[in-house]
């Protein structure tokens, strides 16, 4: 299984999460978003050993194809009434073009998820 890791998995990851760290063992890839790495050094600017680790996964470019699908499921969830973070559906949008599961601790991934019909595996920790 491929994983992108969430913003909230990265931050538990440099605090020694182990529970992470088995999961990216047990992986066949793993991936992280820029614009996850946006979120995590807004709220972890002075955490070099962050840095580090962000640098390691060499973050995911957001592109046009990831700006249409995040824009079809804006269109999906408002139609259902649902209200998500942009930056979720952004980041749900990378994992459907690359194929990947999303390891998380956050239950917004599951609310895009069923607007969707489950195009990504989400993998809650």
């Amino acid at each position: 299984m491929k994983l992108l890791l969430d913003t909230s998995v990265i931050i538990d990851y440099t605090k020694g999460d182990e529970r992470i760290l088995d999961a990216i063992n047990e992986a066949d890839g793993v991936y992280t978003s820029s614009l996850c790495s946006f979120e995590t050094l807004v709220g972890s600017s002075k955490n070099k050993d962050i840095e580090r680790f962000l640098v390691e996964l060499t973050p995911l470019p957001f592109t046009f194809r990831d700006s249409k699908r995040a824009a079809s499921i804006c269109l999906a969830l408002d139609k259902l009434g649902k209200r998500v973070k942009i930056m979720d559906i952004l980041i749900y949008a990378q994992a459907i073009e690359r194929g990947l599961c999303i390891l998380t601790t956050d239950n917004h991934f599951e609310i895009v998820n069923d607007a969707v019909k489950g195009e990504v595996k989400i993998v809650k920790l």
